[in-house]
């Protein structure tokens, strides 16, 4: 098994690179290096981990503001997690939860948009490439 750490470093200079090699896959190729790299460190999945964490404190603190956004058992009720609704439960939903609610549950979509889904996404790569 070949070590990433040692991959040659030729492979970053561009002036090495193939006069066929298109532009589109050179970048692949370094950005799965780079990846790679990233992915050996245990202190960058430890951080990646922590962030996603952390974002998803950040939607249970928002959600927390309105007790709307929750059904009786306790779980989020938002549009985001419930699937095949129709444009008339949206508008009850959101008549549900009242201005404070709307508030708040756009936060949570902040939160669920962005940090969340950019952290889980580098998670994931994080965690595929080590474990390739």
């Amino acid at each position: 098994m070949v070590d990433r750490l040692s991959i040659d470093t030729s492979l970053w200079r561009e002036s090495d690179r193939s006069e066929s090699e298109s532009d589109l896959s050179w970048d692949l190729t370094m950005a799965l290096h780079a990846i790679h790299r990233i992915a050996d460190k245990t202190l960058n999945i430890f951080v990646a981990i922590v962030f996603e964490v952390v974002t998803v404190m950040g939607i249970n603190y928002f959600a927390a503001k309105h007790p709307a956004m929750h059904t009786p058992a306790g779980s989020l009720y938002v549009p985001d997690f419930s699937f095949g609704l129709t444009a008339k439960e949206l508008h009850t939903m959101f008549e549900t939860y009242g201005e404070a609610g709307r508030e708040a549950y756009y936060h949570v979509a902040l939160f669920d948009l962005f940090p969340y889904m950019f952290g889980y996404s580098i998670l994931l790569t994080l965690l595929l490439s080590r474990a390739l």
